[in-house]
C-alpha cells in the first residue's frame, strides 16, 4: 500500500531537511569551480590533516549530486534512508579515488561511481532470494518499460 501524496511529500520534505548539505545555495558552475579548486589544493598538500579537511568539504559540497541520484532509485523496496547512506558511500569512494590530473569534472567520475555503489547495494540487500545479476537487471528494465507503457497508453 502506497502512502497519499500528501503524507509523501511531507515524507519528501522531511528527508530533504535531514539531508540537507550547507552548500545547497550554491550554484552548479559554483560547486563545480569550489570543488576542482579544492581537489587541486588536496594534491598540492602534504598535510594529512588537511587533506582530509579538504575530501570532507568535497564530499559535503557535492552531497546534493548524491541525494539526486539516490532518489531516482526510490519506491523499489529500499527504504530512502538506506538508498541515501549507500549513495553517500559512492560519493566518498569517488573522493578519494578521483585524480585532478585527468582534466575532468569531479561529476563526471563522481555520477558513475555514485550510481554504481547505489545499484550494488540493490544487487545485495534488495532481494529476499538472490537471483542473478542479469535477472535482478531485467526486472529493473521492466519496471521501468511498464512504467513508460502505462504511461503512454494511458492505462
Amino acid at each position: 500500500m502506497s502512502a497519499s501524496p500528501e503524507l509523501q511529500q511531507i515524507k519528501d520534505e522531511e528527508l530533504e531537511a535531514s539531508t540537507a548539505a550547507p552548500y545547497e545555495t550554491v550554484s552548479e558552475a559554483d560547486r563545480s569551480e569550489i570543488t576542482a579548486r579544492l581537489l587541486h589544493q588536496l594534491v598540492e598538500t602534504d598535510d594529512d590533516m588537511e587533506r582530509k579537511r579538504l575530501r570532507d568539504e568535497v564530499v559535503v559540497l557535492n552531497m546534493g549530486v548524491a541525494r539526486a541520484i539516490a532518489l531516482r532509485y526510490r519506491g523499489r523496496g529500499i527504504s530512502d534512508e538506506d538508498l541515501l547512506q549507500a549513495s553517500y558511500v559512492g560519493l566518498v569512494k569517488a573522493a578519494q579515488g578521483y585524480d585532478p590530473s585527468f582534466d575532468r569534472d569531479f561529476l563526471s567520475y563522481a555520477v558513475p561511481t555514485v550510481s554504481g555503489e547505489v545499484k550494488r547495494y540493490f544487487r545485495d540487500f534488495g532481494w529476499t532470494v538472490r537471483p542473478p545479476r542479469r535477472i535482478q537487471e531485467l526486472q529493473g528494465q521492466i519496471s521501468r518499460v511498464s512504467a513508460e507503457l502505462s504511461q503512454s497508453l494511458g492505462r
